[in-house]
């Protein structure tokens, strides 16, 4: 932190579970299954707002992200 107290913070997040359970997957596009989308939740409780999200584009990690901003939205950067 610097010397008036003010730092950045970052907080990384690994996706849940996809659909199919757990395996590698790589670059396929597995969507979160019912008890990831609950993991990702749980892993997020009480710590939002975040002021910056950045997502992959895979659909397990780009919808949830999605969701999670939609309160606080203010503009998407798509690559």
């Amino acid at each position: 932190m610097g010397a008036g107290g003010s730092g950045m913070i970052v907080d990384l997040l690994r996706h849940g579970e996809p659909v199919g359970g757990r395996r590698y997957r790589g670059q396929t596009d597995d969507p979160l299954s019912d008890k990831g989308w609950k993991q990702m939740w749980t892993a997020v409780a009480g710590q939002q707002p975040w002021q910056v999200i950045v997502t992959s584009t895979l659909s397990r990690c780009r919808e949830f992200a999605w969701c999670m901003g939609r309160p606080h939205r203010r503009r998407s950067v798509r690559g």
